[in-house]
């Protein structure tokens, strides 16, 4: 599937596509979300299974993202390596750790689920990972994507060059085009419960 292309958007308007996608987001009607929560995770796992992947970077939700803890569970119940990232405020970049109990997070900044540094491993080397779930607040048919405005996952991305980069999302977080910079860093595949975006990061 593809999304709409238009003229490059203003990177001035990030604000304002970030603010509306998650007033619409944060009013979803509980019945529509679990359907769609259930098409997504099912379609991102049929992605991991399709590329083979064994070593996943993956994320803990928080407000309303698409929630990510049933695909943790279940890379977790199938084999998989998972990874978790965790905020390091001191580098105020991501340091990326194993984990093999997802009962055994802690709260971190914005409470968001976090391993715990004193007992899951430190990943040194981010050659290792095979895919990375990518959160994003918009996305676009190129690839395009919208963070929350920290910068956290394009660091974060520019250096892990060789895993497939894979996003969930609801189908009207996906536009005609986000507005990108020259550090944006772009995702290989987005999808929804509407559908599936493949791109080419080539």
């Amino acid at each position: 599937m593809s999304a709409g292309v238009g003229n490059p958007p203003d990177p001035a308007g990030k604000p304002r596509l970030r603010e509306d996608i998650l007033a619409r987001r944060d009013g979803l009607a509980p019945d529509w979300r679990a359907e769609a929560d259930r098409i997504i995770t099912d379609r991102l796992l049929a992605s991991v299974r399709e590329r083979g992947a064994k070593h996943l970077l993956a994320y803990s939700s928080f407000r309303s993202e698409w929630p990510s803890r049933e695909f943790n569970a279940r890379v977790l119940a199938a084999g998989g390596t998972l990874y978790l990232p965790r905020v390091d405020r001191r580098t105020k970049r991501l340091a990326i750790h194993r984990v093999d109990d997802l009962d055994r997070l802690q709260p971190g900044i914005w409470q968001i689920p976090e391993p715990d540094p004193e007992t899951c491993p430190v990943l040194t080397d981010l050659s290792v990972l095979d895919l990375i779930l990518v959160p994003g607040v918009a996305f676009d048919g190129q690839g395009g994507r919208l963070g929350y405005g920290g910068g956290f996952y394009d660091k974060l991305l520019a250096d892990a060059t060789r895993a497939f980069r894979l996003a969930g999302a609801y189908g009207f977080q996906v536009v005609p085009a986000v507005p990108m910079e020259a550090h944006d860093q772009r995702v290989d595949r987005i999808v929804t419960e509407a559908g599936v975006w493949s791109v080419s990061r080539a």
